[in-house]
């Protein structure tokens, strides 16, 4: 049961963190200018990296790897 509510969430947050991460990068890519912020990339790749990471976490629960 904890395997499930684990996978789930884990799911549920990688999801929510790709469709902010794609959110953010609409957002830059349409209203960006000279005074938007050098490290604005970086933090949407790390956003997607975070996801990523969050959703492979959740498969390894769910087959049993980890």
């Amino acid at each position: 049961m904890e395997r499930i509510l684990i996978t789930v969430a884990c799911l549920l947050i990688a999801s929510w963190q790709f469709y902010v991460s794609y959110g953010e990068l609409r957002r830059l890519k349409t209203k960006g200018d000279k005074n938007t912020s050098a490290f604005a990339s970086f933090a949407i790749f790390y956003s997607f990296a975070f996801g990523v990471i969050v959703l492979g976490l959740g498969l390894q629960v769910w087959f049993h790897l980890i």
